[in-house]
């Protein structure tokens, strides 16, 4: 059986490292993206790891990150959209519209950023993975045009605040 390939955003620490570290165990050759070089090769290392530099808040950044992984592996088994920031710690009368769009851009935009870059690199992994994922949020948001989906995902983002 072909080695499965996976990308953790947001690797390097928390939830995305132990994810990381649970897929390699389970076989998985994982990549994690990490928007910190330092940290990114630090987690790499620990878990035995690959590691792509990904700033999720930066098209060229993920753009390049989807590059350098078509080069070295040319497919995509299991994406996980884990990159995420709280945001300010403030009580909400002293949150501004700049403390809303930093969170907003890191985790809403961030992983549809994410999504459509490494999207053709799930579609050449065989069976194909893109649809399969496509579904489970379909349910969830139980429509199936593609501009409902992300609209629910804006929502959803709009709840946490």
């Amino acid at each position: 059986m072909t080695e499965r390939i996976a990308l953790v955003t947001g690797g390097n620490k928390g939830l995305g490292f132990e994810t990381a570290r649970r897929l390699k165990d389970m076989g998985f050759r994982v990549y994690i993206g990490a928007r910190e070089a330092e940290r990114g090769m630090e987690a790499a290392s620990q878990l035995n790891v690959e590691w792509l530099q990904l700033d999720v808040t930066d098209d060229a950044s993920v753009r390049h990150a989807a590059a350098r992984l078509r080069e070295r592996e040319n497919r995509l088994d299991v994406l996980i959209n884990n990159a995420g920031i709280a945001g300010s710690r403030k009580v909400a009368a002293e949150l501004t519209g700049e403390d809303a769009e930093s969170v907003f851009a890191t985790n809403v935009v961030g992983p549809v950023r994410v999504m459509n870059a490494f999207i053709p690199l799930m579609e050449t992994s065989t069976p194909p993975r893109y649809r399969e994922r496509v579904q489970r949020t379909r349910v969830v948001c139980r429509d199936t045009r593609p501009a409902a989906v992300r609209v629910a995902s804006l929502l959803a983002a709009l709840l946490c605040f």
